[in-house]
């Protein structure tokens, strides 16, 4: 699995950093479920300030909406991806900041 920041187009980035208090994260409903929300909350503790809201799909299901998730009116802003041509097809859609 590969972790892999993904920030939204739209506000300036001074904007998002002074509003940008909840990170919402894409995950699959898989095996690895219990572990992610284990790090999720480790990060949480090192850094108190920002909270980390989970968007959860069942693994079958998750890089079909993945691509649409990020492509509506509220984008995620952390992804995990299965498959590196994910990146670029989101890439070519101009869901992703360079």
């Amino acid at each position: 699995m590969m972790l892999t920041f993904a920030f939204r187009k739209g506000a300036k980035d001074s904007e998002e950093a002074e509003l940008a208090t909840t990170l919402r994260v894409a995950v699959a409903a898989d095996a690895a479920a219990e572990y992610d929300q284990m790090l999720f909350e480790e990060f949480m503790k090192q850094y108190p300030d920002i909270k980390i809201e989970t968007v959860s799909f069942p693994a079958p299901v998750y890089s079909a909406n993945l691509e649409a998730l990020m492509s509506g009116q509220q984008p995620v802003d952390v992804i995990f991806i299965k498959e590196i041509s994910q990146l670029g097809n989101l890439a070519d859609e101009g869901v992703l900041k360079p």
